[in-house]
């Protein structure tokens, strides 16, 4: 508790400091509490810094005594919220943007067009037509906002149902109609072999070795000297779409289960002791009926459970020495007894929820109402559990075993990835667009990124400082399987596919397609080649 008073005195005695002798980027409300995220600041706050630590600590011990005497009541404990720092990576001060003085004239318009229609769709990107008081709204008003006042220029933002059609038919015509496209790494894929995109390593102002590009995406995804698209900061859905666990802190307690925080920091965080923890919790509500009224260890489907295979290390293509993709998927012992134990723990006996395709129920749901130890799902569903009555945490994907180098977790094929359409244009169009393009990334790893962090994972999505660092080590040790993200190797969804028919085939499954897929593979690698 007086960590708490620490806290609010600390923001309390800076917030009027902060008004009064610097300038602040945004203040927020949320609720009744006045949260001030801010960026830049001068070097005079920074000098004052150690007082107001000093007054708050002196206030928060006057405030802590009497209480520490009495104790924290439940109601008290419950009120604390939780402020996030910065995103990882993201310092106090800006990096230099490093681009061209470039005159865009009179009438400059960049036009940014994503993924539209029905499913997952690329909305994230598209700018408010005004400011908000919504967090994220704010941030992406102002970003755009920021980037177009840097340039006079404007900026559009439009969404576009069958936009692989779309750009396909507008390279081909060179119309030039936009400047940058937001698809799904399935559809990104295919435009990059059909010579749709450019190569973003030929794009020189583009900083790709910057904190607001993937590094993991870039690793991952490029061959050779190529690289056709990126993941970046300008829209939030590369988070929200991250796979995690997340857990009831209520049945932890309950069951006199270790804290998995404790586990993933003391590095028994593994597959094996996942699994030993779920024995005993199942428990049937009397009706004498196994279904989603009752009590679960663990919540997952195919498309979740997926993810225990990235979670160990394990994926479907490697990259060789010259950064060329190869099938590493038939050569691993350890992802044919990792199969059987998945199918055991999702299919044998009672302890696991398992969701087909078609079932009529949500394990979010059963999550949600406090029936479920484990559910395995993207980070984007903490915002559906704000108002969950039961305490709750996020660790990433259990280890294989505890030799595993680190902990592992992935994002889903869904996500909008960013790409440059390979438009006949001059050197001077390049470099206006690279030139834009740089900056909305560099802005929105300032503006949007602590936004997203502060508004969706701070005291709303997630409810202790143990979630947001695991969080962090989830978006930071995400894997890029260059074989999951390339529908035409038959193979990308073999453990999957498996997982959902409660097949242990493994083994035999991968050695009747292996040489297919091999060639399928080469194939891609030739037409990236050609493109």
């Amino acid at each position: 508790m007086a960590s708490l008073y620490y806290r609010i005195f600390y923001k309390s005695t800076a917030f009027f400091i902060i008004l009064k002798k610097i300038s602040v980027n945004y203040i927020t409300v949320l609720d009744s509490n006045v949260k001030i995220v801010y960026n830049r600041y001068n070097e005079q706050f920074r000098k004052e810094k150690s007082m107001i630590k000093f007054l708050a600590l002196f206030l928060c011990i006057l405030m802590a005594l009497p209480i520490s005497f009495f104790g924290c009541t439940k109601d008290e404990k419950e009120s604390e919220d939780v402020t996030l720092g910065p995103v990882s990576g993201v310092a106090d001060e800006r990096l230099e943007l490093d681009v061209p003085d470039i005159d865009f004239g009179d009438d400059y318009t960049f036009t940014i067009i994503g993924k539209g229609g029905s499913g997952w769709n690329a909305e994230d990107m598209l700018c408010p037509e005004e400011d908000s008081d919504d967090v994220l709204d704010h941030a992406k008003y102002a970003r755009y906002k920021a980037v177009e006042d840097m340039y006079g220029i404007k900026i559009v933002t439009q969404l576009k149902e069958d936009i692989y059609t779309v750009v396909k038919n507008s390279v081909s015509s060179n119309d030039k109609s936009f400047d940058m496209i937001y698809m799904n790494t399935y559809n990104t894929a295919s435009a990059a072999t059909d010579n749709l995109l450019y190569n973003l390593y030929d794009v020189e102002l583009l900083n790709l070795d910057a904190p607001w590009y993937d590094q993991n995406y870039n690793n991952g995804m490029s061959i050779g000297t190529t690289l056709y698209s990126t993941v970046n900061h300008m829209l939030t859905m590369d988070m929200h779409c991250t796979w995690v666990m997340m857990y009831n802190k209520e049945l932890i307690t309950r069951y006199g289960l270790k804290d998995p925080y404790d586990m993933v920091k003391d590095n028994t965080w593994t597959f094996d002791n996942f699994a030993a923890m779920l024995e005993g919790v199942s428990t049937d509500n009397g009706d004498g009926i196994w279904d989603s009224n009752d009590v679960y260890g663990f919540a997952a489907h195919s498309g979740s459970a997926r993810n225990f295979f990235y979670g160990a290390g394990m994926t479907v293509c490697d990259k060789n020495s010259a950064n060329y993709p190869e099938l590493v998927i038939d050569d691993n012992e350890n992802i044919v007894k990792l199969q059987s134990k998945a199918v055991k723990l999702l299919h044998e006996g009672n302890n696991t929820l398992f969701h087909r395709t078609g079932d009529d129920f949500s394990i979010a749901d059963v999550f949600r109402e406090g029936r479920v130890l484990f559910l395995s799902e993207i980070a984007g569903y903490l915002n559906y559990f704000r108002e969950m009555e039961q305490d709750y945490g996020i660790v990433p994907y259990p280890k294989y075993s505890a030799d595993q180098k680190s902990y592992y977790t992935t994002n889903d094929p869904c996500i909008m990835v960013m790409s440059l359409p390979a438009f006949n244009h001059t050197s001077e169009e390049i470099q206006r667009i690279a030139t834009v393009t740089e900056s909305l990334c560099w802005e929105s790893y300032y503006t949007l990124s602590p936004s997203y962090y502060e508004d969706v994972l701070g005291g709303k999505g997630t409810r202790d400082e143990g979630s947001y660092e695991m969080i962090e080590l989830c978006r930071e040790s995400r894997i890029y399987d260059f074989g999951l993200f390339n529908p035409d190797i038959s193979l990308h969804n073999a453990f999957e596919s498996l997982i959902e028919n409660s097949s242990t085939n493994y083994a035999s499954l991968v050695k009747r397609r292996i040489k297919g897929a091999t060639a399928e593979l080469q194939e891609i690698i030739e037409r990236y080649e050609k493109a």
